[in-house]
């Protein structure tokens, strides 16, 4: 789900549990990812879901928990996701010529 995509309960969310569940990882450091707060059924779960979906936790692998990411990092590459996407939709991006194989081959020699 992108955040356009995300309705007035999402944006309640944010300003309240979610909101509050980011500052206490910030201040943390991270959350494991098995924290009572954040597993199924847990009282953070769906703050917590929502968090990793919008990009302001990730996941660092080795730990097994999920640290807190900027949220301007976050807003850049949204950004370049959506001019990316502009630029594949407009199809103004580089213009890149290509040829089909055989002509590859010879232009480049048979590496014999």
């Amino acid at each position: 789900m992108s955040p356009t995509e995300y309705g007035a309960a999402h944006r309640r969310l944010l300003q309240t549990d979610a909101g509050d569940l980011y500052q206490q990882v910030v201040l943390e450091g991270s959350i494991s990812a098995d924290d009572p707060r954040v597993v199924e059924g847990g009282p953070d779960h769906e703050a917590f879901t929502f968090l990793v979906d919008l990009g302001l936790l990730a996941l660092d692998p080795p730990t097994e928990s999920y640290l807190p990411v900027d949220p301007e990092v976050v807003n850049a590459a949204d950004a370049a996701r959506r001019r990316g996407r502009r630029l594949i939709r407009n199809g103004s991006g580089p213009k890149v010529e290509t040829q089909p194989p055989a002509e590859l081959k010879q232009a480049i020699g048979d590496g014999a």
